[in-house]
């Protein structure tokens, strides 16, 4: 009996996706920051004077959890599963879509202040910036050369390779995070993700 894919491999698929991009392509979610910075003129460095806005790499990619505060390397994302809706195409084979939450965590150490904003203006603006670069990566087109973000890369390299029909962001929240001594924000990005699995009648 075949084993079905399931989370496992969804979760590696988005962390592929996400970390490692297609190969060949700069299309990974920090080649997307890349290309963010040079769009809207943000710098990943602060002057000697701190005025410059950064808008930082993500440091890690942790499949499974979100280790917030207690991380080793700022910013984050944890790929969180959190469920799946049940078998949704009986006739043409099964497909399983799977929940998942990707969760950015930003200290507002790692952003810099400017003369327009303060910390924690510069975290919220760096948390809005992380998600237009989300958005950007999963909403992208073949006419881009790359492949199409909603297909996760066709799956990626791992064991969802070639099984992935559709991936898309479906919400995103931002929420208070840290403590007092550390304030943080994290940026919630709920994602759906289906997958085919193999059919038996």
């Amino acid at each position: 009996m075949s084993v079905f894919r399931g989370g496992p491999a969804v979760v590696e698929a988005v962390r592929d996706f996400l970390e490692d991009g297609i190969s060949g392509s700069n299309q990974t979610l920090n080649g997307v920051l890349a290309d963010v910075r040079t769009a809207l003129s943000i710098t990943d460095g602060t002057g000697s004077d701190g005025s410059a806005v950064t808008l930082p790499n993500i440091k890690a990619f942790h499949p499974w959890i979100s280790p917030g505060p207690f991380g080793s390397s700022f910013p984050h994302i944890g790929i969180e599963w959190v469920g799946q809706d049940g078998e949704n195409d009986p006739h043409s084979g099964r497909g399983f879509t799977h929940r998942l939450r990707l969760i950015t965590y930003v200290p507002t150490a790692v952003v810099a202040t400017s003369a327009a904003r303060d910390e924690s203006q510069a975290a919220a603006y760096a948390v809005a910036l992380y998600d237009l670069a989300l958005c950007t990566i999963f909403l992208r087109d073949a006419s881009t050369g790359t492949a199409q973000g909603k297909s996760l890369s066709n799956g990626g390299a791992g064991t969802a390779a070639g099984h992935v029909r559709r991936a898309i962001i479906t919400g995103a929240n931002v929420a208070v995070a840290g403590d007092p001594g550390s304030p943080a924000l994290a940026l919630i990005t709920d994602l759906a993700v289906t997958i085919s699995e193999p059919y038996r009648a």
